[in-house]
């Protein structure tokens, strides 16, 4: 039995369900809802909206490793010793090698080496240069944690130009290799941890221009190959964010659990978005109208 400890509003726990899907494991794993900064029943920071996290303790998650932080993964095979792994990309690696390596990585430890490269770069820099983990961080926690009227206006401005860095150098390799996925394997975990990256800056920037807090750049040649198209098409199916959407996993487990987040979506599409079957078209024409409407 696998137990998965997070808040699906997380893009790291984001990363784990993707990858659970993916390998078809969702029959064989339990979802156990924890969270030490967002409230239950709110998608506020806890300071701001009184609410108190909720599921297992920080003592538990102290236990599993010392950032005492989500997800983590508890795998409970019959035979062994219960395996505990922290810190999502470190899960995705362990369920591709434990449960792959199909459709993950090639099962070469050159492959692995690979797309771990990507992986790790999601992780690296500082806030000193533009990197994923601190614009992630101060992107959603102002776009879609904080209340309209407390949002830093120059922190959205200064983190989505960083984003736009980042998204370049993603079009630029992409561009040049004249590959559909990061690595030469085709789709990989390195594209569970770059995709969910993207996927949570695209929604915040989308949010961000609805509301007034950056002006429209989604469409910039920055973006070429990963949102739009040679051709200027947004998120069209030969973008890298069009490739991401025609995966039903990501669909389900990375795009519209941020949609929710973020409130990318009104009430009425996410009602009818939220069936068995999620539709890539459908998805599209939210996405665009979140943009262009």
């Amino acid at each position: 039995m696998l137990r998965i400890f997070g808040r699906t509003s997380s893009s790291n726990t984001q990363k784990v369900l993707w990858a659970l899907h993916e390998l078809g494991l969702r029959e064989r794993c339990t979802f156990e809802p924890t969270s030490k900064r967002i409230g239950s029943g709110s998608e506020l920071l806890c300071e701001l909206s009184g609410h108190e996290p909720f599921g297992q303790s920080k003592a538990f998650l102290s236990a599993c490793g010392p950032s005492a932080t989500i997800p983590v993964l508890v795998d409970s095979a019959q035979g062994r010793e219960d395996v505990c792994v922290w810190e999502s990309n470190s899960i995705v690696r362990y369920l591709a090698q434990a449960y792959g390596p199909a459709p993950l990585f090639d099962g070469t430890p050159g492959g692995l080496a690979e797309a771990s490269s990507w992986m790790d770069y999601a992780l690296s820099g500082n806030d000193y240069t533009p990197c994923w983990g601190s614009t992630n961080h101060w992107l959603i926690d102002e776009v879609a944690r904080t209340p309209c009227e407390h949002r830093d206006r120059a922190r959205v401005k200064r983190y989505h130009e960083d984003f736009v860095i980042l998204a370049a150098r993603v079009s630029s390799h992409l561009v040049a290799s004249g590959r559909p996925f990061l690595t030469r394997q085709g789709f990989s975990v390195a594209d569970i941890a770059i995709g969910c990256e993207l996927n949570r800056h695209v929604q915040c920037a989308i949010v961000a221009q609805r509301d007034g807090l950056i002006d429209a750049q989604l469409t910039s040649s920055h973006f070429r190959g990963v949102i739009t198209s040679s051709s200027g098409t947004l998120l069209g199916e030969d973008t890298y964010m069009g490739r991401l959407l025609s995966r039903r996993a990501f669909r389900e487990q990375v795009w519209l659990n941020e949609a929710k987040h973020t409130a990318l979506a009104k009430t009425g599409h996410l009602q009818e978005l939220q069936g068995a079957q999620l539709p890539h078209e459908r998805v599209v024409a939210v996405m665009r109208e979140g943009i262009i409407g």
